[in-house]
């Protein structure tokens, strides 16, 4: 008769599953003001699951800027708009990219690389963003870029 050692082995292994390390979540809440672009965005971020995001959403407010075509309004976005997120260490690296209809300004891609600028926990992420808007003209498609410096915090 085979021994029930390995069957108790197998079923204290099966018991502990659940108790394995606990999943932290904090807000992680970005923004971005300067001449051309006012932006900000929120989301949940948990550490130690698969998907690091939840609960993504923001704004998107281009100012008047040479060389655009008419202004979208206040553009806002959701976790559906998330098109990459890169969350490793002290590094911080989102893509948002969002459709628009009506005339003008036909669609905006953000990009936001920040990194923890201390070693703190509470330490803000600082770096820079990228925002592509595109549109098209006559037949041509046509896009303008702007950057500047982001700022998050987790908390």
């Amino acid at each position: 008769m085979p021994s029930s050692a390995p069957r108790c082995v197998l079923l204290a292994f099966l018991t502990l599953l659940p108790a394995g390390g606990a999943f932290a979540s904090a807000s992680l809440d970005c923004t971005i003001a300067d001449a051309a672009v006012e932006a900000s965005a929120s989301a949940v971020l948990a550490h130690g699951l698969p998907a690091p995001l939840s609960n993504v959403s923001g704004e998107i407010t281009l100012k008047s800027a040479k060389g655009l075509p008419t202004l979208p309004p206040k553009t806002a976005f959701e976790g559906e708009h998330l098109a990459h997120s890169w969350v490793l260490g002290r590094d911080v690296k989102l893509q948002f990219y969002r459709e628009l209809e009506g005339d003008g300004v036909t669609a905006l891609d953000l990009v936001i690389e920040v990194r923890q600028a201390g070693s703190d926990e509470e330490s803000p992420y600082r770096g820079r963003y990228t925002l592509k808007a595109s549109w098209v003209d006559k037949g041509e498609a046509k896009s303008k870029t702007f950057s500047g410096k982001a700022v998050c915090t987790a908390g």
